[in-house]
């Protein structure tokens, strides 16, 4: 069993190090035997427990996936660290801790620099929630997490850390976005989307130069989305229902397969409840076909209820799903 603390370093010895200059901060999913013997000595001043650091290392790193924060003065050796571990249940969950600053570097926002680029490297990930547990007494992590956006949320268990007794905190990670798409340069990221999506949706391919028409329209009862992470496109989303009525339509969600099981339909979904409650709607309603099982889990899955469905015996057969927002 693993237990990971916010751990306050013992003093090293520090001919070897400096109370100002630059500060780099590196991730590193392996880590080298000289390098843990840095990180033993900045945390105990034992570099002979390097294969300690390197075991921990290993351990998470056989089962799921974990990695390494690592601040270096000019000099190159380690002042500070923490340790990311991804869940084994939920791949987008991960869990930092470990994370500790020596004594002569306190101050120079060094936790901080550390957990933003352990966010930079965990969206990479694709992780929707950073977590980390803090002992109850621990004031300065108390105020560090409050500090930096996590939230305390009822306890839970990670993977088979020990950590009962500890507060537990959660950040949500921005993964991706959406942009309105208005112009015939985001037409071709829908072109290649949705066709690649078109046997699910039971739809002929559709070129380019109709997506083109279909967007220049502006049709005031529609909005096309892209759904991007960071600048890259990775689903499409159609809204209609826009003008009248109380019910809002999510009328195409389609995720390119490279980027599928990421989270991005869920995204998309909430997205959408978000845009059409802003439109003044009541209920959102989706339309589906029987043997569309992802996007049948997918809407069960973030509240939708079936409405009706129609001649239930091909795979044609069209579902409609609705939720009160």
């Amino acid at each position: 069993m693993n237990k990971l603390n916010f751990i306050k370093a013992d003093k090293p010895d520090c001919s070897n190090t400096t109370d100002s200059g630059k500060i780099t901060v590196i991730v590193r999913e392996f880590i080298t035997t000289t390098l843990a013997e840095k990180i033993a000595t900045a945390l105990w001043n034992k570099p002979e427990l390097a294969d300690s650091i390197i075991r921990f290392n290993y351990d998470n790193k056989i089962k799921n996936d974990c990695f390494n924060v690592i601040a270096l003065n000019e000099t190159g050796d380690v002042v500070g660290r923490l340790f990311c571990i991804q869940n084994a249940e939920d791949a987008g969950l991960w869990y930092y801790g470990d994370l500790f600053v020596v004594p002569d570097y306190t101050g120079k926002r060094i936790s901080k620099r550390l957990l933003e680029t352990a966010e930079q490297a965990l969206s990479d990930k694709w992780c929707h929630t950073l977590r980390c547990y803090v002992e109850p007494d621990n004031k300065e992590s108390l105020r560090l997490q409050r500090e930096y956006g996590f939230t305390e949320c009822e306890y839970k268990t990670f993977n088979n850390l020990i950590n009962s007794g500890q507060l537990m905190f959660e950040k949500p990670i921005v993964t991706f976005n959406a942009v309105a798409v208005t112009e015939k340069n985001g037409a071709r990221y829908i072109t290649d989307i949705f066709n690649e999506n078109a046997h699910l949706l039971h739809s002929e391919i559709i070129p380019y130069s109709e997506w083109c028409s279909l967007i220049s329209a502006n049709d005031t009862d529609e909005k096309h989305f892209l759904i991007r992470k960071g600048a890259v496109p990775c689903g499409y989303l159609k809204i209609n229902g826009l003008e009248d009525g109380n019910d809002g339509w999510i009328s195409i969600l389609a995720v390119s397969s490279a980027f599928q099981r990421k989270g991005i339909g869920k995204y998309a979904v909430s997205y959408a409840e978000s845009f059409l409650k802003k439109q003044g709607k009541l209920c959102v309603k989706i339309h589906t076909t029987t043997d569309n099982y992802p996007a049948r889990k997918l809407y069960e899955k973030c509240g939708y209820l079936l409405c009706n469905s129609t001649n239930t015996y091909t795979a044609k057969d069209k579902l409609t799903y609705f939720k009160q927002i």
